[in-house]
């Protein structure tokens, strides 16, 4: 299911909204600080909760493959919301907390070696 979302539904390279499915997945996964050592208010994003139940290294490698060209259209200033039960997130407002946490699993993320009908992750 992984490689289905990060290599066909969250594509940019196949379209360029699909960044966008990618980014309200994020937005959609925020986690409430309450229970946290933060002091911070609202929903925020945390690299436990950020995938939501996709594979975190999976979305850090496809964070490292797609950041420039995502960031590259500056969506952290767009008036788009994404609306779940208990919050509303916006890309202007909690879109920069995504990128750091995405940035995290990035740097965690095992670089994939393409030889076979399975990929494998190397270690460095």
């Amino acid at each position: 299911m992984n490689d289905y979302l990060f290599g066909t539904c969250f594509n940019p390279d196949i379209h360029a909204n699909n960044a966008l499915l990618f980014l309200d997945h994020c937005l959609s996964h925020l986690s409430n600080p309450y229970f946290s050592d933060r002091d911070e208010k609202g929903y925020i994003a945390h690299k436990a909760e950020l995938p939501g139940g996709l594979d975190p290294k999976a979305m850090g490698r496809y964070w490292r493959q797609h950041r420039e060209q995502i960031l590259g259209q500056e969506l952290q200033t767009s008036q788009r919301c994404v609306f779940v039960p208990n919050y509303i997130a916006s890309y202007r407002d909690d879109l920069n907390g995504v990128f750091a946490v995405l940035g995290e699993l990035a740097d965690e993320a095992n670089p994939v070696l393409v030889g076979s009908d399975e990929l494998q992750p190397i270690s460095l």
